[in-house]
């Protein structure tokens, strides 16, 4: 359990700092009341982060480097459903993994998100003109 805890943990570190101003609202599940509460440090006999049999639905839209030449494929490498890879709509999600067995997908997530953005502003820097890469 000291391995979940410390995952646990670290998930909802990053999540203060992504919450950055905000992190002071994060609520948690207080089985005591039965009612989500804002507090700084939750109290592990009565809050809880984990909720029995909530599950992270995953491996709905498979993924593939050529939507071309793989029929059964919903989104490319670049994380564009097919149909749309000419467009500004991306799938970073759960849906992308191959099987679903993570209890806890966060990370791995993230990990889709974060690359998508380094693409997406690699390509509007490889796209500015001359001196204009603001």
């Amino acid at each position: 359990m000291a391995l979940w805890d410390q995952m646990e943990e670290s998930i909802f570190d990053a999540i203060k700092v992504i919450a950055d101003k905000q992190a002071p609202t994060l609520e948690y599940w207080n089985y005591a009341t039965s009612k989500w509460e804002a507090v700084e440090q939750p109290i592990k006999k009565t809050h809880t982060r984990r909720i029995d049999y909530l599950f992270h639905e995953a491996s709905t839209l498979y993924m593939a480097d050529d939507l071309s030449k793989d029929e059964t494929a919903s989104v490319d490498s670049n994380y564009c459903p097919h149909g749309l890879e000419a467009g500004n709509v991306y799938v970073t999600s759960a849906a992308l993994f191959p099987t679903a067995g993570s209890w806890n997908p966060t990370p791995t997530v993230c990990g889709f998100a974060q690359d998508l953005a380094k693409r997406l502003v690699s390509n509007v820097v490889d796209a500015a003109p001359d001196g204009d890469e603001d």
